[in-house]
């Protein structure tokens, strides 16, 4: 049986893998003992408007909630995110996962 720390990285490895496969890249990672995180950033697009964004993503095992937290530009730090999502989930299968990582890369809008 895989040790529940050990499970949740893997929660969070997968979900910025699926994150990656929408063209972000991870720039910063952390861990304690009690969360993880990662800061990803994709680059602005070559359409009009199109800002670059940042992504950080917060991985709470003991809550067993994932934080996405979405920012244009340089707003990462001079302001609030565009866009917060809580994502609380409930994991008992192992197919869980896929599904958990499916429903939080779909909560994270598509660039403008």
């Amino acid at each position: 049986m895989v040790p529940p720390e050990r499970r949740y990285d893997q929660l969070l490895h997968a979900v910025v893998a699926a994150i990656q496969h929408e063209g972000y890249t991870p720039v910063v990672r952390r861990s304690t003992e009690t969360t993880s995180w990662v800061l990803l950033h994709r680059a602005a697009g070559e359409g009009v408007g199109q800002r670059s964004r940042y992504l950080l993503v917060v991985h709470q095992p003991r809550e067993r909630c994932l934080h996405v937290r979405l920012y244009s530009g340089g707003a990462l730090s001079t302001g609030p995110p565009e866009r917060q999502i809580r994502y609380y989930y409930q994991a008992t299968r192992p197919q869980d996962l896929r599904r958990i990582v499916r429903e939080v890369v779909a909560s994270i809008p598509p660039p403008t």
